[in-house]
């Protein structure tokens, strides 16, 4: 008789590079893999600023989801940690693989000793606010997002 799966969370590492461009692809952002080596490097080498963790699937190859913490520091405000990136593939979405990755960026604050956590999301993404609020989240403010590019 197999054992049920039962997910876990781990630090990211560089062959986890496919399942991350296949993860933000789902979330609407697609990327190359050059691309996503980079930044993932870049990330993963100043381990006090960002933290990259991943939940892998049963047999380790495809990922089920990821998140990406970041530490702000902000003059306007205490430090705290910032959900930057928060996918869950959409076939392990109703899972448990959500709250594994929020609770692993807030094990991480605590472990700063920072007492909060953020998160912004999407104001199309509802189904994200209800999980945010779920896990005891509270709406702070709306914004408007602004670029230039240069």
């Amino acid at each position: 008789m197999t054992q049920p799966f039962t997910p876990h969370a781990r630090p990211a590492r560089m062959d986890d590079l496919p399942g991350l461009v296949d993860l933000v692809g789902q979330l609407g952002y697609p990327t190359e893999a050059r691309a996503m080596e980079g930044r993932l490097d870049r990330l993963l080498a100043r381990p006090l600023v960002h933290r990259v963790v991943v939940a892998p699937g049963p047999t380790g190859g495809k990922l089920l989801g990821a998140v990406h913490a970041t530490r702000r520091e902000t003059i306007e405000s205490d430090d705290h940690v910032e959900i930057s990136g928060l996918i869950v593939d959409a076939e392990a979405r109703g899972t448990g693989v959500g709250k594994l990755l929020v609770a692993a960026a807030e094990r991480w604050a605590r472990d700063l000793g920072l007492p909060t956590v953020r998160v912004r999301s999407n104001v199309v993404r509802t189904g994200a606010h209800d999980f945010y609020r779920r896990l005891g989240f509270r709406e702070l403010k709306q914004q408007i997002a602004f670029i230039k590019e240069l």
